[in-house]
């Protein structure tokens, strides 16, 4: 499934919206639904994207040091290159080889659930000592 380019203007308006929702506790704003989206190279560093839907979503090299993607779905998401150090991925949807890819694992905040799966790549051992593994509630 080929990804959609998204304007700079309409990202930026998704994501005010986004951050409306989650501030006002999803009373107000809207979640933001970046499904499909081409967000390739993006500078997504510090953004709460916490509960976004990134289903299927092309973030090829973008940046996302210090994002909050907790619980945010990113089953289909393509993160080959993508920079997530300090990211917080609690409860984030994941299937398939979304992780496998990724530079930038170092102080990557993981669930303890996913070691099993992660531990099967042949990266595992690299990347054990760069992450920050947590227990789910």
């Amino acid at each position: 499934m080929k990804s959609k380019m998204i304007s700079q203007r309409k990202l930026d308006s998704i994501l005010a919206k986004h951050k409306l929702w989650i501030k006002s506790e999803h009373k107000k704003g809207k979640r933001a639904n970046l499904s499909g989206q081409d967000l390739g190279v993006q500078n997504l560093n510090f953004m709460d994207l916490q509960y976004a839907n990134l289903s299927n979503a092309n973030l090829t090299a973008s940046n996302l040091i210090d994002s909050n993607l907790s619980f945010a779905d990113l089953r289909g998401a393509n993160l080959t290159d993508a920079l997530i150090t300090l990211a917080n991925l609690r409860g984030v949807l994941l299937h398939g080889p979304e992780l496998l890819d990724i530079c930038g694992f170092s102080k990557c905040k993981v669930s303890k659930r996913l070691l099993p799966w992660l531990s099967c790549h042949p990266n595992f051992a690299e990347w054990l000592p760069k992450m920050v593994i947590y227990e789910d509630d």
